[in-house]
């Protein structure tokens, strides 16, 4: 095994310099909620891979699948047909209530075809209409048209020219959003939490005042679940708790906890736009990672699974705002849904992370003054009264 100076010097010499890896921390392997370094250094994972690693390191239902699908059949393409891929998309389509799934590699991809399903609904059916209304501090994704989606100059800087046909309104706004309507409009798109923003909710109402304005207009709503979907805010979907269904729903992260998938759920008329040689993928929905989202998504959709998961963020929620009334030096506010917690600080949030990591914690930012704590969704109550211990200690050090 190669150690960890090893491995950074590896980085260093052939790697795009795109990350900051600021805790310097080489993973070499995990079980559960813990990760270990080559040398043995072990830490809390309240990152679960930005939200990934839903079920954790190596969970043993996990491990039985892919071994069983890698003796089988790993890749076909989509050529041809595969059980594990029609299975899927089936347990999704019921879960969400929607009628279309397309599989994709990631992310930035499902979100990306979720902007090329309403274009081209908008065109076919929708009397040429085009443009998307998004939030000037969403994030989703970083191919060219999800750049151009998002709204943070940092992440579209030096990228021009981007793509057109996106019209940016203040967050959760439906004053702007009613007020940037035209007749090119064909869809709203937005996180229904933000979490790269500092987990940003929307205030009470404001569904109830979407779903008027996009039947108003006859716009599609498109939701971006990557960090909310599968069970992170102790509902399958966020959307859920709201009472109400998008009309195209993009997901990632946690569907195959780790196996690379993204997932575009769309209503029967919008998917039925797409035909043969008008959008695709090489490697999207491959037997291999359908197979582990369709595990990850039988467990994860277990009620009790879900209430679990609710009670442990209840709890874990109310001893971090505890918490910040005992340091209000460092802390100012905690806030979260589910396994779904952001935490507000005084101090600066790179600084703060390098601490924890320091500690035995790792966590991810979200802004100059914010972190997301996300830990697995079968993480223990010992594992958060751990968290919690380090970050009290971390909070006395300033």
């Amino acid at each position: 095994m190669l150690s960890s100076d090893q491995v950074k010097d590896l980085y260093k010499k052939y790697s795009v310099p795109c990350y900051s890896r600021a805790e310097g921390i080489v993973l070499a392997k995990g079980k559960g909620s813990r990760i270990w370094t080559p040398e043995g250094k072990e830490y809390l994972d309240f990152t679960a891979g930005i939200g990934v690693t839903s079920l954790g390191h190596c969970h043993p239902a996990i491990i039985e699948a892919a071994r069983d699908q890698i003796e089988r059949v790993v890749h076909t393409s989509n050529s041809f047909f595969s059980a594990e891929h029609a299975q899927l998309a089936e347990k999704l389509c019921q879960l969400s209530g929607l009628d279309r799934a397309f599989f994709s590699n990631s992310g930035a991809e499902a979100n990306e075809g979720a902007i090329k399903f309403a274009r081209r609904w908008g065109n076919k059916v929708g009397g040429g209409r085009y443009e998307i209304i998004t939030f000037r501090t969403a994030f989703h994704g970083r191919t060219i048209a999800t750049i151009s989606a998002t709204g943070t100059e940092k992440i579209q800087d030096g990228y021009a020219p981007l793509l057109e046909g996106f019209v940016k309104v203040p967050a959760f706004d439906l004053n702007a959003i009613e007020g940037a309507i035209t007749d090119k409009t064909v869809a709203i798109m937005f996180e229904p939490i933000m979490g790269r923003a500092g987990l940003v909710f929307p205030a009470p109402g404001f569904y109830q005042g979407l779903k008027a304005i996009s039947t108003k207009h006859n716009l599609l709503i498109i939701t971006d679940e990557m960090q909310t979907g599968i069970g992170r805010t102790g509902k399958f979907f966020n959307f859920e708790h709201e009472g109400f269904k998008p009309d195209i729903l993009t997901l990632a992260k946690g569907v195959a906890t780790g196996f690379p998938i993204g997932v575009t759920l769309c209503r029967a008329d919008i998917g039925d736009v797409i035909s043969d040689e008008t959008h695709g993928t090489t490697f999207g929905g491959n037997p291999l990672s359908a197979r582990i989202g369709l595990v990850v998504s039988e467990i994860v959709s277990n009620p009790e699974f879900l209430k679990d998961v609710t009670r442990k963020g209840e709890r874990f929620l109310g001893l971090l705002k505890t918490l910040v009334d005992k340091k209000p030096k460092v802390l100012t506010a905690a806030r979260g849904r589910g396994l779904m917690i952001g935490l507000s600080l005084k101090v600066d949030s790179k600084e703060f992370r390098i601490r924890l990591a320091n500690n035995g914690l790792v966590c991810i930012t979200a802004g100059p003054d914010s972190i997301r704590i996300y830990p697995p969704l079968v993480a223990s109550d010992s594992d958060i009264d751990e968290a919690l211990g380090i970050l009290g200690k971390v909070c006395d050090s300033y």
